[in-house]
């Protein structure tokens, strides 16, 4: 079995959660507000070896711009640019708006990948945006034992805005208005 890890505020605990297709739904069933990105293959304590773990997951990107919405933005617009370039096809790809200070590019994993258990994946997905690195990427997000969670997509954030997806097409053309606008409510 693999979990994943949610939390119900930003200074609760994390609370472990068996990873099916049916976690998201279950972790806001109950009341989660963030969700970890790759799925480990043990219930992980402070005591637990990083080696005796696999995870599991898509490729992610956290591409932070505080002060600079429009610079993240053309940050993801060209990593993604650069992954279509390696042959991603838009179907492998999936990009959000944070909502907060920047974008979050995903890819994934079968498109590099059987999707199956690895040791170190976050250490391999590290590495890997390290090659793709562009201005403003956040290499912290690439821990080990629980990983990194993000804000579940569509929930209000205490500033009133939300992590909503964009599509391939909305990204070529976005701005920062266009952002603003979309964070601004919840979207499919």
């Amino acid at each position: 079995m693999f979990y994943r890890y949610y939390q119900t505020s930003k200074i609760t605990k994390w609370i472990p959660i068996s990873d099916d297709k049916t976690v998201v739904e279950r972790a806001l069933a109950s009341s989660a507000i963030k969700l970890s990105i790759l799925a480990v293959s043990e219930d992980v304590t402070d005591a637990t070896p990083i080696t005796s773990l696999a995870y599991k997951g898509h490729m992610y990107f956290d591409i932070d711009c505080k002060e600079d919405i429009p610079a993240a933005i053309e940050s993801t617009k060209h990593l993604v640019r650069k992954l279509k370039e390696m042959g991603v096809p838009d179907t492998y790809m999936q990009v959000f708006c944070s909502g907060s200070k920047g974008m979050h590019p995903m890819v994934h994993s079968h498109a590099f990948s059987s999707s199956r258990a690895v040791r170190m994946l976050p250490w391999i997905y590290g590495a890997m945006a390290d090659s793709l690195s562009e201005f403003g990427m956040d290499f912290q997000v690439y821990s080990a034992k629980k990983g990194n969670c993000w804000r579940l997509p569509n929930l209000k954030r205490e500033d009133g805005k939300y992590r909503v997806p964009v599509t391939m097409e909305e990204l070529e053309s976005l701005t920062m208005e266009d952002y603003a606008a979309f964070v601004s409510e919840p979207r499919l």
